[in-house]
């Protein structure tokens, strides 16, 4: 039995059936060919679309806000259409327990995107336990010239 026929009878003994010899000779030929370097980047390509993780799109702050506005607004029309009081007290119990896990997860993007202050940039100057007049008058020139870089910077952005 030669190359092709031994390959075609392989792929139909594992589940190949509709393989043809011909299909099975291109494919070896194939594989004889040097690949230029299109056929390698291509490869290359295909293999990083494999091993990537597929990405999954996020809730961000905004999406958050959304969904919970939505919910605000949800159990507003309940309390607004249903006049039995129980019920509307009932829903909205049910409706808080349900988007508290929305709650949480907007408290946290909330308070990662919190913005630092510009004070949070700066470390404090080391003070020495006797200080010398050269130390003194050397803190009080970085102190005046963060303060005049500071009051430089609200004024360019303003």
């Amino acid at each position: 039995m030669n190359g092709s026929k031994r390959q075609l009878s392989l792929a139909q003994q594992t589940g190949f059936n509709e393989v043809t010899e011909k299909e099975v000779i291109e494919l070896l030929v194939s594989h004889e060919k040097e690949l230029s370097n299109e056929d390698l980047l291509e490869l290359e390509e295909e293999q990083e679309a494999k091993e990537s993780p597929c990405t999954f799109p996020t809730l961000t702050l905004a999406k958050l806000e959304i969904i919970l506005e939505s919910m605000r607004i949800c159990s507003h029309f309940i309390f607004y259409l249903d006049p039995d009081g129980e019920h509307n007290f009932n829903f909205r119990n049910g409706l808080e327990n349900l988007c508290s896990c929305y709650k949480d997860l907007h408290r946290q993007k909330k308070g990662q995107a919190k913005q630092a202050k510009v004070t949070d940039f700066f470390k404090p100057v080391p003070q020495p336990n006797e200080p010398s007049a050269s130390s003194t008058s050397c803190a009080l020139f970085r102190k005046k010239t963060i303060s005049q870089i500071l009051y430089q910077s609200l004024h360019l952005h303003s």
